[in-house]
C-alpha cells in the first residue's frame, strides 16, 4: 500500500452489509462511487480556492453544497496530503497544490 493509499483511508473498513439496506454504509450514508467521491473532493477544493481567502469547514461545506461532516472528512484527507492547510483563519490551498499548479 502506498502513502497515498494510507491517506485515503479516512475510517476503518466496515463489515460487509447485507439485507434491505445494503445500499447504505454502516455510518448511515449512501454508498458512493469513485466518481462521486472525486466530484465531492473537487467541489471542496474549488470552495477552498475561491476568492483567495480562508474559510472554515462550515462555510466550505455550504459553498460546496455538502453536509459539514462530509466536508470535514474531505478536508482532513486533503490536509494530510498537503493540498490544503488550516490556520486560525480557516482553510487555504496548501503548498503542495500550489507547487503542482506552478508546474503545469
Amino acid at each position: 500500500m502506498t502513502r497515498l493509499d494510507d491517506l485515503l483511508q479516512c475510517r476503518p473498513s466496515p463489515p460487509a452489509v447485507v439485507g434491505p439496506r445494503a445500499d447504505l454504509e454502516p455510518f448511515g450514508e449512501p454508498a458512493r462511487t469513485s466518481l462521486e467521491t472525486v466530484q465531492i473532493t473537487l467541489a471542496v477544493l474549488e470552495a477552498v480556492g475561491s476568492r483567495g481567502r480562508a474559510y472554515g469547514a462550515a462555510e466550505l461545506a455550504r459553498r460546496a453544497g455538502l453536509p459539514r461532516s462530509t466536508a470535514e472528512r474531505v478536508l482532513a484527507v486533503l490536509s494530510a496530503a498537503g493540498l490544503v492547510q488550516w490556520s486560525a483563519e480557516g482553510y487555504r490551498l496548501g503548498a503542495r497544490l500550489q507547487t503542482l499548479a506552478a508546474a503545469a
